[in-house]
């Protein structure tokens, strides 16, 4: 059996902390070798699994594979890897229109010149990677699962939201990316007092009023509840239940576990076929928005990052999120019944033992091919974000 250590600090409410959480919970229930970095652990993550974890901290050996997120935030980015293996999990929100081989910017730079193998998270992460230079016998693609409450939490949250509820799930730190401004402006235009819907905003950032000023600004005449919380996942599932179908008309995304959570829970989801969610969504099982290229000098990454190369991502179409939210509201029978079966078909693929299965091959692989310790990260690239 493998073994695994998880480098990464958990006390950090984010959804690395809980990809994490649920890979090495994971890898334990199909009996391999897991520990995880020593440290408080969030009070976001299940209690059962916060528990585990717990069992699970310890040094760890050399002789294991080490894991961690890689990003531009300096707490992931400074974290040293010293294992037989070393592996960096990698998101990517964005493309480039001009790539010239070299990194992008100072994160991209570290990211290269790390000698960890790259787990991008998706074929359009992959491929970005490639953009940056990145070899491309350092980059395995390494799919994600659905969240495991999904499989464990039936009810449904109580919502004081009449009709046909849309949900939409964004953040404002980052709302742009989400398309909020998009979703916002289509509902506005398409619904009004006479029709039997309504809007759920899930805000995961309650401390920004960045998307309450969005509702107030907008000239909604349909009913919008709006969610400002960082829920525990057993809720935020509660409220996938509640509602009949996932509004997401993201320009950028580097995987989408959102999409993919809503899709487990049977939920018709509107989306563009870019990014991340294309590696488990196509045009059955989702209803894919019409959407351009466009230059992506918005969201928080290029902002901080200051990227070369023309960052891209995508623009979905005003009209088409428009004839998308009708045509589900109208249809939906019809909506439902692509609901299930993208459930189906998300269950049986991309669960996390099938994801945890995934990364022990990776691991062995690398371990038949190159059997020696790898060096740790390097402090001058390590340190280049502070």
């Amino acid at each position: 059996m493998a073994a695994i250590h998880f480098a990464q600090d958990f006390s950090i409410s984010t959804s690395f902390t809980w990809i994490s959480a649920d890979a090495a919970e994971a890898l334990h229930a199909l009996g391999h070798e897991v520990t995880v970095q020593r440290g408080e652990i969030a009070a976001s993550v299940e209690p059962q699994t916060r528990e585990l974890l717990r069992r699970l901290q310890t040094e760890p050996s050399s002789q294991a594979a080490h894991v961690k997120w890689t990003h531009f935030w300096t707490p992931y980015l400074r974290q040293p890897l010293n294992g037989r293996v070393n592996l960096e999990i990698v998101a990517l929100n964005h493309a480039l229109a001009r790539p010239t081989g070299a990194a992008s910017d100072r994160w991209m730079q570290a990211v290269r010149d790390s000698t960890a193998q790259k787990l991008a998270i998706s074929q359009f992460t992959r491929a970005t990677l490639l953009q940056n230079g990145v070899d491309p016998d350092r980059i395995d693609v390494w799919n994600l699962g659905y969240t495991p409450e999904i499989d464990t939490v039936t009810d449904a949250r109580e919502l004081a939201a009449p009709g046909y509820r849309f949900l939409h799930i964004t953040n404002s730190t980052d709302p742009l990316r989400f398309g909020t401004d998009l979703l916002l402006r289509a509902f506005a235009t398409e619904f009004g007092p006479d029709d039997d819907v309504c809007l759920v905003v899930k805000d995961y950032n309650p401390a920004d009023a960045t998307v309450r000023d969005m509702l107030a600004a907008a000239s909604l005449r349909a009913p919008v509840l709006y969610l400002p919380e960082f829920s525990s996942r057993s809720d935020l599932v509660r409220t996938y239940r509640a509602c009949d179908a996932l509004v997401a008309p993201l320009r950028g995304e580097g995987y989408g576990i959102k999409v993919l959570d809503a899709l487990a829970c049977g939920l018709p989801v509107i989306a563009p076929l870019f990014g991340g969610i294309s590696d488990f969504c196509n045009h059955e099982r989702i209803f894919p928005l019409d959407h351009r290229v466009t230059d992506a000098a918005a969201c928080v990454d290029v902002a901080t990052l200051g990227t070369n190369g023309r960052p891209v991502w995508c623009e979905p179409d005003h009209d088409s999120l428009r004839a998308r939210m009708r045509e589900v509201v109208a249809n939906p029978r019809r909506a439902e019944s692509r609901g299930r079966a993208a459930e189906r078909y998300v269950k049986r693929w991309f669960g996390w033992p099938d994801a945890a299965r995934n990364l022990i091959e990776i691991v062995k692989r690398l371990e038949a091919t190159d059997g020696q310790a790898r060096p740790a990260d390097s402090p001058t690239a390590a340190g280049l974000l502070v």
